[in-house]
């Protein structure tokens, strides 16, 4: 009888054994999913060298991007960088993140700007730099607040 229990224990520590290999298994799965959501890596090879409206959906209106990109700019802005109002220029990409600049139009704004969307490839966070014609910048970002230095370099704020 006592031989029994043993078998028991030996074949429930089997079971509990495969139960948290399957667990773990389905954890690195939805673990690979969620970054998945926001890995942006998919727009290197579309998207660069190309401005971000030049294909039938805005880069900005990319589902990943958008809802980030409203709680930074504000709902006007975001507005005014899919329309006319701001001139795009072709997307950089630097060290694992997405450059987009766009400058004023001065036909239509009545002060000079430059608006920079810096993204991370692998995580979708976002910076945005905004530049006003006194060369004054305002820095927002959704999650990680450092970037490389080449970035800054590139875009002249050392």
């Amino acid at each position: 009888m006592a031989r029994r229990n043993i078998e028991r224990a030996t074949m429930t520590r089997s079971q509990f054994i495969r139960t948290i290999l399957v667990l773990c298994s389905a954890l690195a799965l939805v673990q690979g999913a969620i970054a998945k959501g926001n890995d942006l890596r998919d727009l290197r090879r579309s998207w660069v060298g190309e401005y971000p409206s030049t294909r039938k959906q805005n880069l900005l209106n990319e589902p990943r991007l958008k809802g980030k990109l409203k709680a930074l700019l504000g709902e006007e802005r975001y507005k005014q960088l899919l329309s006319d109002d701001y001139l795009q220029i072709p997307i950089d990409y630097v060290e694992g993140y997405f450059v987009l600049s766009y400058a004023a139009n001065l036909h239509i704004m009545p002060k000079a700007e430059q608006v920079y969307i810096i993204i991370r490839e692998h995580t979708g966070s976002l910076h945005v730099a905004i530049q006003d014609d006194r060369n004054k910048i305002q820095w927002m970002h959704s999650d990680e607040p450092e970037i490389p230095f080449k970035i800054l370099e590139m875009l002249s704020f050392k």
